[in-house]
């Protein structure tokens, strides 16, 4: 006798669902929307953790758990790549952001450099043993640098040094390597080829180096995108993180400079993550979720209202401008337009934390124009590429049941996406507020709760 179940209220909860997933799951009359299709009143039905069947009115002889989708719509899990398990103030985020991610309907995640990397393997590791609710974690190395680069970062001074570094940390399990600001051509150059050998990828956020220059030596990634562009920044000197931010303005988008380096991360197949939570968080008069408010640890709750209060106060003044949110916006849209790869991320800090913080990324994505189909695409089957999944990322027949049921329509109302009523994570089902309990004041605490 199946159970059902309607789906606002779900009887099974995340311990239970942990130790024992449920075998088969049939989700009724629902509106299924990926990056290829939208489906209208149709069933889905997961056995073993994967979607069996997609189709109107499946038996529901023999199901173990039956909920009733009416009026709901179900999309791919978030498949997120810049997703760090750290924020300043806090080394490591640990559980408690892991189930805030998982909760935000982030199903897979790549970390994107680590302050902790250690401690990111071992909470890959619990989480892979149903020990601990959370996405699947593609993990990241230490965040190696130049030597003119911040002290927490591995600075690079002997190649061979480098070679050996990386080598032990793939063998600890990481398949991801993250270059930042300081990092040089020739630095680059060793780090990619030592990394590419070992069968592991490189992302970056850079600033000394260009994307043109990144993107020629064989880089996978680059991170944020067209604010940090320094291929057009004026008076930038070569090999070095210098130049006038003002292109963040002036630049033509639809013009022939950008065009071309649009070309040449598609042609090199660079993928561009995106990260516009985390510059809205920076930007004046715009919206603020008050969610920060409910999970950051006393220190960082602090810090992220001491923030607020100098933003606002500066108003126009500030240094992060409106502009250049919406013009990267724009940029990203382009990007995907032409063909190139653009995930996403939240990069989470200050009030923008995980989990809703990727969902604000969803909300901006669709009010800078990209169409709902557009946006989920970017938020999954992207990043599935990306991070090389080929069984997520879309709502098909024989594809891990890596799944987010949201109370609503999204295609025609876009802010449901905060109403997540389930997260399904290969094929065990998840409620949010079950995921959120007892994680008050948690988030960035230096000892963790239990």
């Amino acid at each position: 006798m199946p159970r059902i179940i309607t789906a606002i209220l779900f009887i099974v909860s995340v311990s239970t669902a942990l130790a024992n997933p449920t075998s088969s799951v049939l989700i009724k009359n629902i509106k299924i929307i990926d990056s290829q299709t939208i489906q209208t009143d149709v069933d889905l039905l997961i056995v073993d953790g994967a979607i069996r069947k997609i189709a109107r009115d499946i038996d529901d002889k023999d199901v173990h758990l039956v909920i009733d989708g009416t009026d709901s719509t179900l999309i791919p899990g978030f498949v997120a790549t810049h997703n760090h398990l750290h924020m300043p103030g806090a080394t490591f985020l640990g559980k408690a952001g892991a189930k805030l991610y998982l909760a935000g309907g982030v199903t897979t995640m790549q970390t994107t450099g680590a302050a902790e990397p250690l401690k990111e393997l071992q909470l890959k590791q619990v989480i892979e043993q149903g020990r601990v609710a959370g996405p699947d974690i593609v993990t990241t190395g230490p965040y190696f640098t130049g030597p003119d680069g911040n002290d927490a970062m591995v600075r690079i001074t002997d190649e061979q040094a480098i070679d050996r570094e990386i080598e032990e940390w793939v063998d600890r399990g990481v398949s991801w390597f993250k270059v930042y600001r300081h990092t040089t051509e020739p630095q680059l150059k060793a780090i990619i080829n030592s990394v590419h050998k070992r069968g592991a990828k490189v992302t970056g956020h850079l600033c000394s180096i260009t994307m043109q220059q990144a993107a020629e030596l064989g880089i996978d990634a680059i991170e944020h995108g067209f604010i940090h562009a320094y291929d057009f920044a004026e008076g930038k000197t070569a090999g070095e993180c210098d130049g006038s931010n003002n292109y963040r303005s002036s630049l033509d988008i639809q013009g022939k400079q950008l065009e071309q380096l649009h070309k040449t991360l598609i042609a090199n197949k660079v993928a561009i993550s995106s990260t516009p939570s985390i510059f809205e968080a920076q930007t004046p008069n715009t919206p603020i979720n008050p969610a920060f408010k409910t999970y950051l640890a006393p220190h960082l709750l602090e810090r992220a209202e001491n923030y607020l209060q100098r933003r606002e106060k500066a108003g126009d003044s500030w240094y992060f401008k409106r502009e250049w949110l919406d013009r990267t916006l724009q940029h990203d849209r382009l990007f995907l337009q032409r063909g190139g790869l653009l995930t996403i991320g939240p990069d989470p800090g200050l009030h923008s934390i995980p989990g809703f913080a990727d969902q604000r990324n969803f909300k901006l994505l669709v009010e800078g124009g990209f169409t709902i189909q557009e946006a989920i695409q970017v938020m999954s089957a992207n990043g599935a590429t990306s991070l090389g999944f080929a069984d997520r990322g879309y709502v098909k027949e024989g594809y891990r049941a890596d799944l987010i049921l949201v109370d609503g329509d999204l295609e025609n109302a876009p802010h449901t996406i905060n109403n997540i009523k389930l997260v399904i994570k290969n094929g065990v089902t998840y409620q949010p507020h079950e995921l959120r309990k007892g994680l008050e004041g948690q988030l960035g605490k230096t000892v963790e709760r239990e």
